[in-house]
């Protein structure tokens, strides 16, 4: 068993060969497996959460959103993975995961990791030493602010709608 099951993901397939990708996707409008077109970075996504929750069902979830990459031009398109990480972010909501969002990160890109300089970054993708010892602690300062899934996972009211009938009291829900 796991305290914590963390998930990365999305540039290798933004990445691909260097010029076939997987498709971003669309989130799915269900939990059910069958229905996760899974040829897509979207209903891959959707897949490993099944799973996690699955096989971890003690543990904290959560879901690393990669930093910004714009120094990889011509890899595919992890020069640009606001399409990838625009339904990650989708997703996670929708299936309760906690994710910390390192792309939409200013601090992160600009200042952590100077993403557009070679300073903390061994390639154009990858941190080095000094980059990961930077970003370590800020990963782990997040992690303790997780709380248990079972809060998060008690019911899927995401994009749900409700009818509230009463009293005043029920004129504020």
């Amino acid at each position: 068993t796991y305290d914590y099951v963390i998930l990365q993901g999305g540039v290798n397939d933004a990445w691909g060969d260097g010029t076939v990708y997987a498709d971003p996707g669309v989130m799915s409008n269900s939990f059910d497996i069958a229905d996760f077109d899974v040829s897509t970075y979207a209903g891959g996504l959707e897949e490993l959460f099944y799973y996690a929750y699955r096989y971890f069902p003690e543990a904290k979830i959560g879901y690393i959103i990669t930093f910004a990459t714009p120094n990889s031009t011509g890899i595919g398109h992890t020069d640009d993975m606001e399409p990838y990480y625009s339904v990650a972010i989708s997703i996670c909501e929708k299936w309760g995961v906690q994710y910390l969002d390192l792309y939409h990160d200013h601090y992160v890109n600009d200042t952590l990791l100077e993403v557009t300089t070679y300073r903390y970054m061994r390639d154009c993708i990858h941190p080095n030493t000094a980059g990961y010892n930077r970003l370590t602690p800020y990963i782990a300062k997040w992690m303790e602010t997780l709380v248990d899934n079972d809060l998060l996972k008690v019911n899927h009211m995401y994009n749900k709608k409700a009818l509230f009938c009463g009293d005043s009291i029920s004129y504020g829900s």
